[in-house]
């Protein structure tokens, strides 16, 4: 198991400007950091937060699947649902590798009925993949949008 630290330098005012915390407010706030801090070794000790191993999963099974659904040429779309900041990490991995050849992206990040809707106009459901985002699962704003979705697939 890695090692978990918390880095609170990244959070003051000499690194990030008048936005940041003084001495003083970290000191006020240490009980505080200091419960978070543990709740999320807690959690860290006993797996509530899966996310956090994900460094320790082989990716090597998800890139062989990724590659061979590729090679077939299945997907000529994929749709990234998510609301607030869920589909960020989609946008960074196509910001660094790049739009995958032949696949068109997507992204639903509001709830706007008509344009998701519209959406669906366009797309060939039988070549399109769904990558539906949310931390907790139950996320009522993409959970809605992810069963419309389902009966569009019908």
């Amino acid at each position: 198991m890695a090692t978990l630290r918390y880095e609170r330098s990244g959070l003051t005012n000499e690194a990030i400007g008048s936005g940041g915390l003084s001495a003083l407010d970290l000191e006020e706030l240490a009980g505080q950091l200091s419960s978070a801090r543990d709740a999320v070794r807690t959690a860290w000790e006993d797996d509530s937060l899966g996310f956090l191993g994900c460094p320790d999963i082989d990716p090597a099974p998800y890139v062989q699947w990724a590659e061979a659904i590729q090679a077939e040429g299945r997907f000529t779309a994929q749709v990234v649902i998510g609301v607030g900041g869920s589909s960020l990490g989609a946008r960074a991995v196509l910001a660094t590798a790049g739009q995958v050849e032949g696949l068109e992206t997507y992204f639903s990040e509001n709830m706007d009925p008509v344009q998701f809707a519209r959406m669906f106009d366009g797309l060939d459901l039988a070549h399109t993949l769904f990558i539906v985002v949310t931390k907790s699962g139950s996320t009522i704003e993409t959970m809605s949008k992810f069963w419309y979705a389902w009966q569009q697939m019908d």
